[in-house]
């Protein structure tokens, strides 16, 4: 089946990129049609908009999904489609047009980061199947719960994500570095696969797709098709030494340091021995500990480049 040729539902986040996908859209509107997709394009006006868009659509009948934005637009785009039940996303398949910030998630599918690219080669993509994570977290109204495709974060990532929000403009390298000098680490229960380990932490990442924080590899061992978690605990490492090791971050050789040790697991439960320990999921902060991890093989269907 050519994925060009089908009925397409595209959700457009106009605020993603910077502004970027607004600037765009008339851009890409034009390309669609010049390819001649079928489609009917929705831009949203609120935040987590997506989700309702997502959904809504599949219940409308479109089994063709795509979002245009970056990781935050994906993760609410596929937070709708989690809503539906198995069977239903099943007839489903879903895909990104990369105009985020970031746009960590295409990576590990190599979508070519250009969109006119990736509108190009749908004709000939190949559908494959997707995990995803779920994550319960405790929110101020209760337990929260969020799907995720991508990577989550807990303790020094989380942290950062939150001086983003209330420092929005500061750049982010310095309030990287800023907040580690600022930051202390808590002390952390992590369970996972009989296993239990009571330390420090400088962060935990809980991974299905490979690469965040604009291209850095703290789950370089995830694999969306897997059907498992892929976990990152990263304990106690001196400011000096993060600095030292940043190359690692990107490299996928983290666990070349001693105090990074990587695992599979179908489940994982954090919790916060002293304070409570914060979580963020694609680059937006969520909650605290307790928190609870599963996997869900085979979770979605999504488009990807031909191997």
């Amino acid at each position: 089946m050519n994925p060009s040729k089908s009925k397409w539902y595209i959700i457009a986040n106009p605020v993603a990129g910077k502004g970027k996908v607004g600037r765009t859209l008339a851009a890409i509107r034009e390309q669609l049609n010049a390819l001649g997709f079928d489609y009917h394009l929705q831009a949203t006006t609120a935040q987590s908009q997506a989700t309702e868009l997502a959904y809504a659509a599949a219940q409308e009948g479109y089994t063709q999904i795509m979002a245009i934005g970056g990781d935050g637009t994906n993760n609410e785009a596929l937070n709708g489609l989690m809503q539906l039940d198995p069977k239903e996303r099943a007839a489903l398949t879903y895909t990104l047009l990369p105009l985020g910030t970031g746009n960590d998630w295409i990576k590990t599918h190599r979508i070519p980061k250009r969109w006119p690219d990736w509108l190009r080669a749908l004709p000939q993509a190949q559908r494959k199947a997707h995990d995803m994570g779920l994550v319960r977290f405790a929110a101020p109204s209760g337990v929260g719960k969020r799907y995720f495709a991508n990577v989550a974060g807990m303790a020094y990532d989380a942290y950062v994500v939150q001086q983003s929000v209330r420092q929005p403009r500061f750049p982010y390298l310095l309030l990287t570095l800023k907040c580690l000098f600022e930051y202390t680490l808590p002390t952390a229960r992590i369970s996972f696969q009989e296993q239990e380990i009571v330390d420090r932490v400088y962060t935990i990442n809980v991974g299905i797709c490979r690469y965040s924080g604009g291209g850095m590899q703290l789950v370089p061992h995830a694999d969306p098709q897997l059907g498992q978690l892929a976990l990152t605990i990263v304990r106690g490492l001196s400011v000096p030494k993060v600095i030292l090791n940043t190359s690692h971050l990107y490299s996928g050789k983290l666990d070349r340091l001693s105090e990074v040790s990587l695992h599979h697991c179908v489940s994982i439960e954090v919790d916060g021995l002293e304070e409570a320990i914060g979580l963020e999921v694609d680059g937006e902060y969520l909650g605290v500990t307790p928190v609870a991890f599963e996997i869900i093989p085979k979770a979605i269907h999504v488009y990807v480049p031909p191997e």
